[in-house]
């Protein structure tokens, strides 16, 4: 019982000493804590942080779905941040402007109207 509360008690000063250096040390603190790892770039998965982090493709987009996106197709970046949070960044929804300019592009790719293989 007695060996049980002094390592009990060793474990919170040891806490409490680690939590104070890091915090007059930032340095340590980074390399001690880690780096944030990006997922997701462009709309783009990234493979290789995905298998370092040893993260599925399905926990992931479940992750995604906890954040508000309907998956993965829905963020711009994603970011796995140190203490383990994902930040994802949304894609920007089209304007009215983007929509038209899309389909003046497809009118332009169609031809002009009416020169379909019907018209005389």
């Amino acid at each position: 019982m007695l060996g049980g509360l002094f390592a009990a008690a060793l474990l919170i000063a040891a806490n409490y000493a680690l939590v104070r250096f890091t915090f007059f040390h930032p340095r340590f603190g980074r390399t001690l804590q880690g780096r944030s790892t990006t997922l997701v770039e462009d709309g783009r998965l990234e493979p290789d942080a995905l298998r370092r982090e040893l993260i599925s493709r399905p926990q992931l987009a479940a992750a995604l779905r906890r954040e508000g996106l309907d998956g993965i197709d829905q963020a711009e970046r994603v970011v796995l941040e140190p203490e383990g949070s994902f930040t994802p960044t949304k894609k920007p929804s089209p304007t009215i402007e983007d929509v038209l300019e899309r389909l003046d592009r497809i009118e332009k790719k169609l031809g002009p109207a009416g020169a379909g293989p019907n018209s005389s």
